[in-house]
């Protein structure tokens, strides 16, 4: 079977989504985000590598998380107490009811134990991935809960909106076809959201919409290592965020 992948790619902005309720207080606990989550580690037998030190993600055999089918990351925010114990954990992925997934995962990481440099009550997002991911990569996922934040600082209103620096080609040329997606016959499009710096690298990324089977990843990594051209306003570079849709799709020839 030979594999194409076909890219499509348009630029628009989306407005806020509404935020959802603090299931939890946080203000009793220090957030932590980006390297300051190298401050914790977990205690004891749990999921290998889970990101938690070294922002690399590796399902590992020791205690596998479920995830659905049609997804390659889900959200989770914790809560832990001084003593490195779970008090809360959190499903932040945009759901209304949490998913038979999401109540098997809550189930097991509320046993996990933490070890906490700061001996301080913390709070941080955790992001799972079905698969690995490159480091870099995962260090700009954002929770989908942070897109208000995001969107005070990333404009939608421009003179001159970005383009890719050496054109669709050069990132089509980044996309690699999933072998599981291959191999299940999985096609379809994946809308990442990707937010600009003045210099138009991209500082943060969401899956708007996946299909999973690692898809999601591999549009992920591709949009992360795509280079922009600033966009402007009345001349002066400025932050932006844009919508980039790919498409995966099989053919028999």
């Amino acid at each position: 079977m030979k594999v194409l992948t076909k890219l499509f790619l348009f630029l628009m902005f989306l407005t806020a989504c509404s935020n959802k309720d603090k299931k939890f207080n946080s203000l009793d606990y220090m957030e932590l985000k980006g390297n300051d989550i190298n401050t914790i580690s977990l205690v004891g037998s749990t999921v290998e590598s889970a990101g938690l030190t070294d922002q690399l993600i590796d399902r590992g055999e020791k205690e596998k998380l479920a995830i659905p089918l049609d997804r390659d990351i889900l959200y989770y925010r914790f809560y832990i107490s001084e003593e490195g114990d779970v008090d809360s954990v959190e499903a932040i992925n945009n759901d209304e009811i949490l998913s038979d997934a999401d109540e098997a995962n809550i189930q097991v990481m509320k046993k996990w134990k933490f070890s906490s440099q700061d001996e301080k009550p913390v709070r941080f997002d955790f992001v799972y991935t079905k698969n690995k991911i490159e480091k870099d990569v995962y260090k700009k996922i954002a929770p989908p809960d942070e897109l208000i934040s995001l969107n005070k600082k990333y404009r939608d209103t421009l003179s001159k909106f970005p383009e890719i620096e050496g054109g669709v080609e050069a990132l089509a040329s980044l996309i690699q076809y999933p072998d599981e997606a291959k191999e299940t016959g999985v096609q379809g499009v994946v809308f990442i959201r990707a937010f600009l710096n003045e210099q138009g690298l991209v500082e943060k990324l969401m899956v708007t919409r996946g299909i999973g089977s690692g898809c999601d990843i591999a549009a992920l990594t591709a949009v992360s290592k795509t280079k922009f051209t600033p966009a402007t306003v009345e001349g002066e570079p400025v932050n932006v965020q844009v919508i980039v849709p790919i498409k995966f799709k099989l053919s028999d020839k």
